[in-house]
């Protein structure tokens, strides 16, 4: 890491529930009310939540740390301010401005979420499913690699999880998950087959409407447990 100018503060709450939208709900006004002092700001689970604030200058630090302080008084969690450094090492130093801007609007929709209510589109499970999708599209391109980065993601953190402390009644449930996602790995190239068929019939065709060659219904994207 690299030392932070303008300076950075995270904001730790210990919380026993990842995520809680009442906390996060409730942290709405402080949010609103520091965020002018800000350049940048995020939060996480961590499990417990990490709130990120980069400030504009020393004077708007100060003066955000007083109000961060004033308002968690209401909060009855354990909580504390301490300095952050940004992850230029980390992400690189071309990079983390990007990510910078991708923390911060994560955080902006999981703020946005909490408040909302409903069917698609306004819950976190059709946005998680769209944010992923699209980003996947831009960087990969193909439904293949997309699936392919998905499994890899699922065997990483069922193996991560299997090595922790205090889940041994779980740990060869765990492992043979890790077993299932890597037979689905090794099955893709028949995805990246389909797919290519798929595709090569679509160009022969004029390309057409998608959405009416895959035989969707109209709402298939709202719903992403489909």
């Amino acid at each position: 890491m690299t030392a932070s100018n303008p300076p950075w503060t995270q904001l730790v709450i210990e919380t026993d529930r990842s995520p809680d939208e009442e906390l996060l709900r409730a942290l709405t006004p402080l949010l609103d009310a520091v965020k002018p002092r800000t350049s940048s700001w995020h939060l996480l689970w961590e499990p417990d939540l990490w709130i990120r604030f980069k400030w504009r200058s020393d004077a708007d630090r100060e003066a955000g740390e007083r109000q961060i302080k004033e308002a968690m008084r209401s909060v009855a969690l354990p909580h504390r301010l301490e300095p952050y450094e940004d992850e230029i090492d980390h992400f690189g130093a071309d990079m983390w401005p990007l990510h910078e801007r991708a923390l911060q609007v994560g955080a902006e929709m999981a703020v946005a979420l909490s408040r909302a209510e409903g069917t698609p589109p306004r819950t976190p499970a059709f946005h998680w499913h769209r944010h992923v999708h699209l980003f996947s599209n831009q960087l990969h391109g193909t439904w293949t690699e997309e699936t392919r980065r998905l499994l890899l993601q699922a065997r990483y953190r069922a193996a991560l999880m299997s090595r922790g402390d205090g889940v041994e009644p779980w740990r060869a449930a765990l492992e043979r998950m890790v077993e299932t996602v890597e037979r689905a790995i090794d099955s893709l190239e028949d995805l990246a087959a389909a797919e290519a068929a798929f595709l090569e019939g679509w160009r022969a065709d004029g390309r057409p409407d998608l959405a009416e060659r895959l035989h969707l219904s109209p709402d298939f994207h709202r719903d992403p447990s489909r």
